[in-house]
């Protein structure tokens, strides 16, 4: 399918988004294609957005159930309506709710996998755009690292996965993160905007005590030129 100007082939998933601010990228595809949720699992997507991630997923597979968590209420309800607009009611929900008090919400220990495009940017830290909504997806301000891996671990049951899209920059210290919260880091695959450029972002899997073996997987590149997607992105978005 092509990418268009609203990020996904409106002939296969139709997705309702805010037309200014808060937009979804292309890093949610690419975790929604990284990710291996088990069979007949029910996944639970933290800071879901308008429910890019659970939306393909649900989409590719018939066997699983999405639960979304959302802070913001204008995201929750464009979530809604794309569950619904698509005919994914039977098979996803999302709750409005703060992540950080996980507790309120959902049961410890029952969930096969956690997926997650968290924001990065520390406060404090970075260009944080001026838009509210827009601002919170990508600052750290109403959902931390940690915050998020405490969640990710009290969701999952023993040998469950998480897996996530992360910066480069703060790599180290996301790999410290979830070992403290015995999340062992499994699958690791760096994303290049560029054949010849630096990685900048990485997508993880790691598993709820899960034992030290670690698969490096081949450099996923964005761009064959500018503009212009690599063969493998373009698969993505068929």
């Amino acid at each position: 399918m092509d990418f268009n100007k609203d990020g996904i082939n409106k002939d296969k998933l139709k997705i309702l988004q805010p037309t200014k601010g808060y937009r979804f990228s292309i890093d949610s595809i690419l975790l929604s294609h990284f990710a291996r949720p088990q069979k007949n699992a029910t996944i639970v997507d933290l800071g879901c957005g308008v429910g890019i991630i659970g939306l393909i997923l649900a989409g590719k597979r018939q066997d699983i159930k999405v639960i979304g968590v959302e802070i913001q209420e204008k995201l929750y309800n464009l979530a809604l309506d794309n569950i619904k607009t698509n005919s994914l009611e039977d098979r996803m929900e999302v709750i409005l709710g703060d992540i950080r008090n996980i507790n309120k919400y959902l049961p410890s220990g029952k969930f096969q996998y956690v997926i997650s495009n968290p924001p990065y940017i520390r406060p404090g830290r970075g260009k944080i755009p001026p838009d509210y909504v827009k601002a919170i997806a990508k600052s750290e301000s109403e959902m931390s690292i940690d915050d998020l891996i405490k969640s990710a671990e009290y969701l999952l049951k023993n040998g469950g996965r998480f897996a996530l899209i992360w910066t480069t920059r703060r790599f180290a210290g996301l790999i410290y993160n979830l070992k403290v919260r015995n999340l062992e880091p499994k699958r690791i695959r760096f994303v290049h905007p560029y054949s010849d450029r630096k990685a900048n972002l990485v997508l993880v899997e790691a598993v709820k005590n899960g034992g030290e073996e670690l698969i490096i997987e081949k450099p996923l590149v964005i761009w064959k030129y500018e503009r212009i997607y690599t063969d493998e992105v373009l698969e993505m978005l068929r």
